[in-house]
């Protein structure tokens, strides 16, 4: 779950959520996209995407979006990230 102070990881246990885990990261946390053992997550400032390392839940590397652009959403597929802008639209990174 992407938010405001980072990444936190939470289990329905019970039929109530459970925090398990958080990472603290450099800035909030907009959107967050999950593929295989990683997740790829927009960061608000610096204007970012980071790759977590969920098995360990470390940032395994952060990626600066071009100058003005602030990410809203982000996919991600086997060999490229696309991360929504708000200047050209649509940012396509490679994996």
């Amino acid at each position: 779950m992407a938010h405001g102070g980072g990444l936190s990881e939470v289990s329905l246990a019970g039929g109530q959520l459970e925090l398990s885990r958080t990472l603290a990261l450099e800035g909030p946390a907009v959107d967050v996209a999950i593929h295989g053992d990683s997740a790829l997550v927009i960061v608000a400032s610096p204007s970012s995407v980071a790759e977590i390392d969920l098995l360990d839940m470390e940032v395994r590397e952060s990626v600066p979006l071009p100058d003005g652009e602030q990410g809203t959403a982000v996919v991600v597929t086997a060999d490229r990230i696309y991360v929504a802008g708000n200047e050209t639209g649509l940012i396509t990174l490679e994996r």
